[in-house]
C-alpha cells in the first residue's frame, strides 16, 4: 500500500504501531524459554517435594545434612527463581508495550474516521489500509 497518501499523523502512528508491532513479537518469542525453563523446574520440584520438605525440617531441627543431591536440589531452586524472575521481567516489558499498542490501535481505529487521507475524490484508501494493516497481523476492526 501507498502510504504517501495517509495524512502526516496516520503515517506516523503506522509507523510506530507497526514498530510497536515487532518489539511486541520479538519479547513474546524471548520469554518462552524462561517460561519453558520455569515449568520444567517447577515441575521437578513439585514431583521431588518430599525431599525439599525434609531439607527444610532439618534445617529447623538443626541436623546436618551433606549430600550431593541437596546442592544439586539447591542450585535447581537457585535456578528456578532465576527463570521466574527473567520471565517476570520480560512479561512486565512486554506488558508495557502491549499497552502502548493498544492505545495506539484504538486511536488509529478513531483516526480512520476522521482526516485520514488526502485524496479529494472519492477513495479506497481507508479499506486498502486496513488490508495493509490485517495483513501485518493488526486488527483495526474490532475494539
Amino acid at each position: 500500500m501507498d502510504l504517501s497518501k495517509l495524512s502526516y499523523t496516520v503515517q506516523k502512528k503506522t509507523d510506530t504501531i507497526l514498530k510497536l508491532k515487532d518489539k511486541m513479537d520479538k519479547k513474546r518469542r524471548s520469554f518462552k524459554l524462561p517460561a519453558k525453563i520455569s515449568c520444567l523446574l517447577g515441575i521437578y520440584v513439585f514431583i521431588y517435594n518430599n525431599r525439599y520438605t525434609s531439607y527444610a525440617a532439618a534445617i529447623f531441627e538443626n541436623k546436618k545434612i551433606d549430600s550431593a543431591v541437596i546442592k544439586f536440589d539447591f542450585i535447581i531452586l537457585i535456578i528456578l527463581a532465576a527463570a521466574i524472575f527473567i520471565f517476570y521481567k520480560l512479561f512486565i516489558e512486554f506488558k508495557k508495550d502491549k499497552d502502548k499498542y493498544e492505545e495506539l490501535r484504538k486511536d488509529l481505529i478513531k483516526t480512520i474516521s476522521n482526516e485520514f487521507c488526502t485524496c479529494k475524490n472519492t477513495c479506497t484508501c481507508k479499506d486498502d489500509y486496513i488490508k495493509y494493516m490485517e495483513q501485518k497481523g493488526i486488527d483495526l476492526i474490532f475494539n
